[in-house]
C-alpha cells in the first residue's frame, strides 16, 4: 500500500499563553506524515511530497527515513528561504501566527512522478501555498483510493511582516475540490468556505454548515469534518440529514495544540486505509487528536492504531 502526502515543511517556534517556549523544531507537513507512518496499515510506505529547503534537506531526510515507512525522494530541493512559524497562544487554542518565505505552490508535473501505485492521498495546506489549486481535480483522477483534504492555511492571508489573519472568504473552491472524498476544516474555516466575513458562527447558529455541505456535496465531495477543538467534530454525510457530532477523547494533560488537526486528518485517512466507515475514522481521529494534545511538537510517540481503535470502542 502507497500513500501521498501533499503539503509543506516547517520550522516551528511555538509558545504558550504565557510567554513559555514549548517548542523549536520541525513542523508543517511532519505532523501528519508521522502520525501516518504510526496509523497506516502494516507494510505501507508513505511519500511526502513537498518542498525542502536546501539547508535542512539533508536533516529532513535523516527524520523522515527514521520513521521507518517513510519514503523520502518525494522531497523537492528549494533555493529560496526556508519555511518557517511563530506561534503564540493566548488561552487554549486561540493564536498569533507569524510566517516568513512562502514556498511557490507544487506544480502537477512535479507531484504525478510519486503518484504511481498511490491508493490514498492526503492535500493538508500546512501553508497554504502548497500546491497549485487547479491540479486537485486531475490528482483525484490519478488516486486508486480515497483523496482527503485539509484546507486550513488555505483561508488565512498574510499581511506585512506575515501575519496571517483569516480571511473573510474563499473563492472558486467548488471548482478545486470537485470529487475529493473527505474535506477537513475547523469553524472558522467554515465560515470563510460559506463567504460568511470574519466573525465564525457557531455551527449551531442556523443551518449554514448543512447548507454549506450540500455545496460540497453537489460538487462530490462525500465527507465533510468540521472540527470543534474540546467540543468534537461534526461530520456530514450524503446519508444523514444533519451533521453527526463526534466527542473528542478525554485528555489528561493538554498540552500543545499545535498539529492536532494535521493529526486528525491524517488518522481519518489511515482510519479508511483500514477499511473502517467514515464514522469509525473520526472515532479514531478524535483518539489521536487528544494523544497529539498531550505532546509538544510533532507526533513522536502516538500509539498505535490497535490502541486508538480500542479506546474508541471499535471492535
Amino acid at each position: 500500500m502507497k500513500l501521498a502526502v501533499i503539503g509543506t515543511f516547517a520550522w516551528d517556534t511555538i509558545y504558550d499563553s504565557h510567554g513559555k517556549l514549548l517548542f523549536q523544531g520541525p513542523g508543517g507537513l511532519i505532523h501528519s506524515v508521522a502520525a501516518l507512518a504510526t496509523l497506516a496499515p502494516a507494510q505501507g510506505t508513505i511519500v511526502p511530497i513537498a518542498r525542502v529547503h536546501h539547508a535542512r534537506h539533508k536533516e529532513t531526510v535523516t527524520l523522515l527515513s527514521s520513521l521507518g515507512s517513510v519514503d523520502p525522494r518525494g522531497l523537492i530541493v528549494d533555493s529560496g528561504a526556508p519555511y518557517t512559524v511563530d506561534l503564540h497562544y493566548h488561552g487554549d487554542v486561540n493564536r498569533c501566527e507569524c510566517v516568513s518565505h512562502l514556498p511557490s505552490p507544487l506544480t502537477l508535473q512535479e507531484i504525478e512522478s510519486h503518484l504511481h501505485g498511490v491508493e490514498g492521498l492526503l492535500v493538508n495546506f500546512i501553508s497554504g501555498n502548497d500546491v497549485e489549486l487547479e491540479c486537485l481535480p486531475l490528482l483525484r483522477a490519478r488516486v486508486s483510493g480515497p483523496m482527503v483534504v485539509d484546507l486550513h492555511s488555505l483561508t488565512l492571508g498574510v499581511e506585512t511582516g506575515g501575519h496571517r489573519t483569516r480571511l473573510p472568504r474563499l473563492d472558486g473552491w467548488r471548482e478545486y475540490l470537485a470529487g475529493v472524498d473527505c474535506v477537513q476544516v475547523n469553524e472558522a474555516e467554515a465560515a470563510t468556505l460559506a463567504g460568511l466575513g470574519l466573525e465564525a458562527p457557531s455551527i449551531t447558529d442556523g443551518d449554514w454548515v448543512q447548507r454549506l455541505y450540500r455545496c460540497l456535496r453537489d460538487v462530490g465531495v462525500e465527507a465533510f469534518v468540521v472540527t470543534l477543538a474540546d467540543r468534537g467534530a461534526c461530520l456530514f454525510l450524503p446519508t444523514e440529514e444533519t451533521g453527526r457530532r463526534i466527542p473528542a477523547a478525554p485528555v489528561t494533560g493538554a498540552l500543545d495544540p499545535t498539529g492536532c488537526g494535521d493529526v486528525h486528518i491524517a488518522a481519518i485517512l489511515a482510519g479508511l486505509m483500514h477499511g473502517l466507515s467514515f464514522v469509525d475514522a473520526l472515532r479514531v481521529a478524535a483518539q489521536a487528536a487528544a494523544a497529539q494534545l498531550e505532546l509538544a511538537g510533532w507526533p513522536r510517540a502516538l500509539p498505535e492504531f490497535s490502541v486508538l481503535t480500542a479506546r474508541a470502542g471499535i471492535v
